[in-house]
């Protein structure tokens, strides 16, 4: 589907095995045969093994059922993070479909927040971010956020439809799930240091509403 000099846009996976279950409905990443390959920080198992470097690659190679066609006058500095931040958060929120008047929260305010809540508030939601401090009060209520918050004890009187958390570090994920409305969700896309790891309390997680 690609010519010479068409640009290309390359997500988080560059192939798969294609056969297995996982692959034939989409969902490349589960590859029940354990050849999916990602951009970066992977071997390539259909070359030779060698390694990926993502944006670090001065060329790649990649399965054309990877790659999308980018329009000649799209402004690629603004299609490059759809493909990675953009697609991470967007997924979730279209699966758990955010819609106008929901209440959604935006835990951990970096490249994923930002995305996260620029999509829900074109959707119409009423968006809340919690980050650790308030250096990003400011972007956060221009961007359209309702309000920025420090911890979850602040927002005892808070409920949410849609909780998406992008934290890349060790945190409380009951204190979020106990914020959720009955029946809310929450998507977990944010993933901590392998030598960082999660407790979370079941009874505390079983007992919660969403």
């Amino acid at each position: 589907k690609f010519k010479v000099g068409d640009y290309a846009g390359v997500g988080c996976m560059v192939n798969s095995c294609g056969e297995c279950e996982a692959c034939k409905r989409s969902q490349e990443q589960f590859c029940e045969n354990g050849k999916c390959v990602f951009t970066y920080d992977c071997h390539d198992c259909f070359h030779d093994n060698e390694p990926t470097y993502g944006g670090y690659s001065n060329n790649i190679v990649v399965s054309e059922k990877f790659a999308v066609n980018v329009p000649q006058d799209a402004p690629l500095e603004k299609v490059a993070p759809l493909l990675c931040a953009g697609i991470t958060t967007y997924s979730p929120i279209k699966f758990s479909n955010v819609k106008a008047g929901d209440k959604v929260a935006v835990a951990g305010f970096g490249g994923l927040g930002v995305m996260a809540l620029k999509y829900a508030i074109k959707m119409g939601a009423e968006v809340s971010v919690f980050a650790r401090n308030k250096n990003k009060e400011k972007e956060a209520l221009e961007l359209g956020a309702k309000a920025l918050y420090t911890d979850t004890k602040g927002v005892v009187s808070e409920r949410f439809d849609f909780i998406i958390s992008t934290i890349p570090t060790a945190y409380d994920v009951n204190a979020y799930a106990e914020l959720l409305k009955f029946g809310g969700e929450m998507a977990i896309v944010g993933l901590p240091p392998a030598d960082e790891k999660l407790n979370i309390d079941l009874t505390r997680l079983v007992f919660a509403a969403g």
